[in-house]
Formats: C-alpha cells, structure tokens, sequence
C-alpha cells in the first residue's frame, strides 16, 4: 500500500501526526545515541568518530531496530511502533509503511552533512601542501587500491576456490575507504594540515577515483559486456580533467569570490554563496561521473584561499556536529597545554599568516585569536608586547572571531598561536581563538 491509499484509508491529519512523530523520533535517536557514545569516546581518548559509528550499529539492524533502512527488509522496533501508532491514532501495520515512506528525508539530511564535511575538508586543506606530497598520495593511494584488489580477488579464488567474478567483486570491495570519516578523524586531532594528514586526504580522494574505475570494470564484468577499454578511457579522462580544472580554479577563484561577496548586502551571504559553490562543484563532479564527495571537496578547496575562508567554515560547521564542531571544544580541553600540539604544515614560525615571534609585528593578514568587545574596552592603552596598535592583545580568554579583522600578536611577547589558537611548543601564555580573519 502506497501512501496514497493510506490517506485514503485513514484520515490526513492521522497520517500527517505520524509522519512527524517518526521524523522527529529519527532525529532524537540518532542525535542522542551519537552525541552520548561520542562523549564516552571522548573520556576514554579515542576519537568521536568511533562513538558515533557505534551508535549506528547498535540503533540499527544489528541492534534495537530504531533507525532501518527500507531495503533491508527488517521489522521496526515493536514498541517505538507500538507508540507511534497510539499517539498518531493510525494501526500499527501502517506505521512501517510511513517510517519506509519517509527514510529519503533522512538520507537527504545525511547528504548534505557528509558533503558539507568533505567542504570543510577542502576548506581547511592547503593547496601547496597537497601538490608537495601529490607523489606521496599516488603512491599511498595505489598501493591502497592495488594490494586489497589483488590479495582479495586472488586469495579468495586459489586459497577458497571462490569463482573468478564474485572474487573480483570482493576485490573491489576491499578496496573502499571513507574519506568523510578519514577527514574528520584528522580533524579531530588536528593532524589535517600536517605533511601526513595532507598525504593521506589526498590518497583519499585519489582512492575514490580509482575505486570508480574499478566498480565500472566490475559492473562491466557482471553485465556480461565483457571487458573493453574505451569506457575506462573515457572515465579516467573525464577524472583527470575535472581534478585539472579543480585545481585551475583552486588558484584563480578567490579573488573573483571575495569581490562578489564584499558587494553582497544582503543577510546570510557567506553560507549561500560557499553553498552555491560546493553544490556546483558536487554537480560537475557527478556530471564528469565522479562522486558527488569528491565535488564537495574540490569546492572547498577552490575556496580555500579566500579571505572570507574563516566565515565560511563558522557557516558550514554546525551542519556536521559534533564530530567536527562541539568536539573540538572537548578536544582542547583534554588536550591541555600545549607541546604536543603540531605545527600548521609548511608553516615555520614567522611565516606569512601573521604569527610572529615575541616582538615581531602582525603581517598583513592574521590569524590566531580574537577579542571580545568588552576585553578591548578593559584593555590599558598601551597593548600587548609587539603589538603595533593600542589595546591589542588582552586577558587570556576565548574571544569571537571577528570578521572584518586579522589577529593581534601574543599578549605579553610570547609565543605565537597556530591556525587552531592552541600555543606552539615554549608559547607564554594560553590562547584559545581560532582561525584567520576575513
């Protein structure tokens, strides 16, 4: 029975009463199962990530049955189903039939939270650093792509006498990797603007180009076309042009976007515009057959020389908490002071971000923390050691990130702050803003 004939069967407003229990039902579990798990991950040192994978397992099929996929086939929890149908006044039978009807809204949402991490990830990756280790990334990703293949396919066919072709499928299987929760574990530990934590994203995304490849030889395979060359030119040209273009763009499309957007009036500005591109880059990478993911990466990172970069990542945040948003306060507080914090990758101390050593002054575009209005108002007049404008500088608190305004120097003549606002090794005092300014 499709919905339709439901709201025949049963009055609209029963229907309707029950399609938002579930929903909202959804939301409340999920966002519960995973923020609780993440936090009990968190005390025990272990990243948010593993929590929150954990809270899909046991809230799913292989658990209490409260969030199911359709095509799985599986019963709903009996007494969330029981509960729904009393409050909404519909049978129970119905309710499975409502709960299957509406999942494509939760995948929706899912959607646009891994699309929005992968921006974010592009967002925060430096361009300069993926090109130094583009030699290292192919090789990681090819020896990731090619020794599961291999070792899958024919382990499976002469240590088991599995068949060529659901061998092969296994092989390709093997060969997956998850660049959403790749990129986020990375950014929990502040390891994704190092040398190795560029290394690996960029083998990430090169995994996933490779993994298309392959799936398109298996499909190939499983349909019975047999295996020919000219689709898989075709793919991996289609590949290489948009990465080609991608990173045209990576180097020439922030000065045309700042000047866009300083010339936008209107409210909310920064989210729609960086929206607007990250859902372009998605579509063109669908378009060239690609992952959607992958577009959402190369659109974070077209942007990511913006001067508006600092806004758009406190835009798009929220849309992927906790793991990338309310953990990292948790994660700054369970990290402590400061020594084992790692440098920004290719950055020295001194270099163009602003962050000078004690007695240096700012460079023309900050980073580092901010102040909040009343700190500058309490502020003596003469500022912090180094600073080249009165009352900067300031109590050691967390401040706003101001739009419109780079960072001052250290309070005090310490040392600098990294692109996180965490003190790098020997640094004076404590700091805790984050981020470069517009």
């Amino acid at each position: 029975m499709d919905i339709s004939s439901l709201l025949l069967a049963t009055g609209g407003h029963q229907i309707e009463a029950a399609e938002t229990l579930i929903a909202v039902g959804r939301f409340i579990v999920i966002l519960f199962a995973a923020r609780a798990l993440a936090e009990l991950m968190v005390r025990f040192r272990l990243p948010a990530i593993l929590g929150e994978l954990v809270a899909g397992v046991l809230i799913s099929v292989s658990g209490l049955h409260l969030i199911l996929a359709p095509e799985l086939g599986s019963q709903l929890n009996a007494f969330a189903e029981h509960t729904i149908a009393a409050l909404a006044h519909v049978d129970s039978d119905q309710v499975q039939e409502i709960y299957d009807h509406g999942f494509s809204n939760l995948q929706a949402v899912a959607k646009i939270g891994l699309l929005a991490l992968l921006f974010l990830t592009g967002l925060e990756s430096e361009l300069d650093e993926l090109m130094a280790v583009g030699g290292q990334a192919i090789t990681v990703a090819l020896t990731g792509v090619v020794l599961p293949f291999a070792l899958g396919t024919f382990g499976l066919q002469f240590l088991f006498g599995v068949p060529l072709l659901p061998a092969i499928f296994a092989g390709a299987a093997m060969t997956a990797t998850s660049i959403g929760i790749t990129a986020s574990v990375l950014g929990e530990l502040k390891f994704l603007r190092t040398r190795e934590g560029q290394t690996v994203i960029g083998a990430a995304v090169l995994d996933d180009i490779l993994g298309i490849v392959i799936l398109a030889v298996v499909v190939a395979l499983a349909g019975g076309e047999g295996f020919s060359i000219g689709p898989i030119l075709k793919l991996i040209a289609a590949a290489a042009v948009f990465v080609v273009v991608a990173l045209f763009l990576s180097r020439t499309a922030a000065p045309p976007f700042d000047w866009l957007l300083d010339r936008l009036k209107a409210p909310g500005e920064v989210v729609v515009a960086a929206f607007l591109v990250m859902s372009l880059a998605c579509f063109a990478a669908q378009a060239f057959g690609l992952e959607a993911a992958l577009g959402a990466f190369a659109g974070g990172l077209i942007l990511s020389g913006s001067r508006h970069r600092h806004a758009i990542e406190e835009a798009v945040k929220p849309l992927v908490a906790p793991v990338r948003h309310g953990v990292l306060r948790a994660d700054r507080q369970r990290h402590g002071p400061v020594g084992a914090q790692p440098l920004r990758c290719g950055q020295p101390r001194g270099s163009g971000d602003g962050r000078l050593p004690a007695g240096g002054r700012r460079g023309q575009q900050g980073g580092g923390r901010l102040e909040l209005p009343q700190q500058r108002a309490h502020q003596p007049a003469g500022g912090g050691a180094g600073d080249d404008a009165p009352g900067r500088g300031g109590p050691d608190l967390p401040g706003p990130r101001h739009p419109d305004r780079g960072a001052g120097a250290v309070p005090g003549g310490g040392d600098p702050a990294d692109g996180d606002g965490h003190h790098l090794p020997g640094a004076g005092a404590a700091a805790t803003g984050a981020g470069r300014g517009r």
